[in-house]
């Protein structure tokens, strides 16, 4: 687990990892597990330059509880909208405890080298 961040995130709470995406055709991706019990997990696009309540952000990826303990949670978007991005770990539905949670998140851009390869291809086959 050492290129994992591990935070707790508290009874009642949440923990937000924003990601700058500059590059339309980026992506973000995720990976994660809890010690025990689910956890809410959703992706937002913040609609101002401020901190915001999930429910102020648009919608990338609705939050939905994921039963992370029982095995690692991965997955991926793309984005075609530059803007700041908000990957949140959800625990408000639970009042009586805390959530060790241990996660990588990445933003990748795209690769233009490997696009021009793929256009220079498909000319050569035609």
């Amino acid at each position: 687990m050492d290129k994992y961040t591990a935070v707790t995130v508290g009874r009642g709470s949440s923990v937000q990892v924003d990601l700058t995406v500059t590059e339309p055709d980026s992506a973000i991706r995720w990976q994660f597990i809890t010690e025990g019990y689910d956890l809410g997990f959703g992706v937002y696009k913040r609609t101002k330059d401020s901190r915001q309540k999930a429910h102020e952000m648009e919608e990338v990826i609705p939050s939905k509880r994921v039963d992370c303990h029982m095995f690692p949670e991965d997955g991926s978007v793309i984005i075609q909208d530059p803007g700041t991005y908000v990957v949140r770990f959800d625990n408000t539905y639970s009042w009586t405890r805390s959530k060790k949670i241990y996660y990588i998140i990445e933003m990748l851009e795209p690769d233009v080298e490997d696009e021009f390869e793929l256009a220079s291809e498909s000319l050569t086959r035609d």
